[in-house]
């Protein structure tokens, strides 16, 4: 049966398709993007032509150009699946007509003959007659592939058998001699000697695309980070009970946080108090959530000194009327606070209380902010105030903003139980302030105060100052001036 094929070539070879074949990727990388053609190569097999079944690389047919411009041999499986017998590729005046080394002219090498493999001077490799490795004369003599040999099954393979034809990995089909099958396992076995091969049989198995790889799962979304819970206030250390015999206990009305140059900023207050070097504070016009800066005062003093002193700062805050929000009296310790509490008073103020222990001796201290417009008021709440004091054990201390100066009758009700503490530094030549200020005053005049009580045997004063706390311009953090007492405590 004689079939005449007609082939159009629709594109010249480029320079890219060259170079595939020059880098021996030509035997390879024209099974891709056939699947269309696998049908084709089926009919093709199942009706080969004799007549070109012995052609030599020297005849016109040999070679075979794709429809992309590949050249491949007849008998290559691409040449099988175009389906129909394309006319020669090369002209006589085109052939290779360059003496190949290690073989003269008219000889036919064979795979595992020197000089069969050629390696071009970009690094290709191709057989010795094909058409790339003599289309550039003026180029060096190739030097030898190292020839790869062939396992005995599989010496003499002819293109149609099995074997022959040699699967890469990457898909690619080549002769089971060429340099490249070298680097896969052993190709398929040569079907036995004179049994009967089906066309079906002889073809390479087709071609399966190459699983994709399966796509990693996504990453899951990070949860969200939970808000940090408000830490508590830390437990008491145990050394800090027993630390030191000295107590200084420091008064100020902090007139809600706000300057005499109208800024709020509770940060200067607080460096302030670790400047004085107070181990207890008693603040007045302490607010917690109001408009005076709309936050939680007293916790944010307590991180404050904790920052500024690196000491750990325990705190009490009782509420002049009671409530949870509000202004109040602030009562701060580095000493582990043991018991606290708050007594209300009439006329819509409050007292807080904490208790310390303090070289083995407990203390209990005691802030308050009295009326600041009725005598009779602060009177009554001072009465109530000493009622409610002697409830505690000594030592006691009670220091706050009482609105009254030391020659007003009402603080009598004061002084009848406890001690004054900045007449008694005067009077020891103990009291300090600063120039312009030899009375101690903490306001206009002096109405903040430390009393320590009259049966405080344990606590020694040893001094009292009032700070001068303005700045280069004049202004002070507060309308108010701190005072501070210290005491040894035995």
């Amino acid at each position: 049966m004689q079939v005449r094929v007609r082939v159009r070539v629709d594109r010249p070879a480029t320079a890219e398709r060259v170079n595939e074949w020059r880098h021996g990727a030509g035997w390879r990388r024209r099974a891709v993007g056939w699947s269309a053609g696998a049908a084709v190569l089926c009919l093709a097999l199942l009706a080969p032509v004799p007549a070109l079944a012995q052609l030599g690389t020297s005849d016109p047919a040999f070679w075979v150009r794709l429809p992309d411009g590949a050249l491949v041999p007849h008998d290559h499986p691409l040449a099988l699946a175009a389906g129909k017998r394309p006319r020669p590729a090369l002209q006589d005046s085109a052939r290779p007509t360059t003496p190949q080394p290690g073989h003269g002219a008219g000889k036919v090498l064979t795979p595992a003959d020197p000089g069969f493999w050629v390696r071009l001077p970009d690094g290709g490799i191709v057989p010795y007659n094909h058409p790339a490795a003599g289309s550039t004369p003026a180029a060096p003599p190739a030097a030898q592939a190292p020839a790869s040999p062939a396992p005995p099954s599989t010496v003499g393979l002819q293109p149609s058998d099995p074997g022959f034809w040699v699967t890469l990995p990457d898909g690619g089909i080549v002769p089971y001699n060429h340099p490249a099958a070298a680097a896969v396992q052993a190709p398929a076995p040569r079907a036995p000697s004179g049994g009967s091969t089906s066309p079906s049989a002889s073809r390479p198995p087709p071609q399966q695309a190459p699983a994709p790889a399966p796509r990693p799962a996504p990453a899951p979304a990070p949860a969200p980070r939970p808000a940090p819970a408000p830490a508590p206030d830390p437990a008491p250390e145990a050394t800090a009970s027993t630390s030191g015999t000295t107590l200084k206990v420091l008064d100020w009305n902090i007139q809600h946080g706000v300057g005499t140059d109208g800024r709020y900023d509770l940060d200067r207050i607080a460096t302030w108090i670790v400047r004085s070097g107070a181990n207890v504070v008693s603040l007045n016009e302490v607010e917690k959530f109001t408009g005076w800066g709309n936050e939680d005062q007293p916790a944010r003093f307590a991180s404050l000194l904790r920052s500024k002193s690196g000491r750990t700062w325990y705190h009490h805050f009782a509420q002049r009327e009671g409530g949870g929000h509000g202004q109040g009296n602030l009562l701060l310790s580095i000493f582990p606070i043991e018991s606290t509490g708050e007594h209300q008073l009439s006329y819509a103020r409050s007292a807080a209380r904490i208790t310390i222990l303090v070289n083995g001796t407990r203390v209990n201290v005691f802030s308050t902010h009295l009326d600041p417009d009725s005598s009779a008021r602060r009177a009554t709440q001072m009465r109530e105030l000493t009622a409610w004091a002697r409830t505690y054990p000594e030592q006691r201390i009670i220091a706050g903003d009482f609105n009254a100066w030391p020659g007003a009758g009402e603080i009598s009700n004061m002084t009848s139980s406890y001690d004054d503490t900045w007449a008694m530094a005067r009077a020891a030549g103990t009291a300090t302030a600063f120039a312009g200020n030899e009375a101690g005053n903490t306001r206009k005049s002096r109405i903040d105060y430390v009393f320590c009580s009259k049966g405080a045997s344990q606590l020694r004063l040893g001094g009292v100052r009032v700070f001068d706390t303005r700045d280069s311009r004049g202004h002070m953090p507060s309308d108010h001036r701190p005072v501070l007492a210290t005491f040894s405590v035995r």
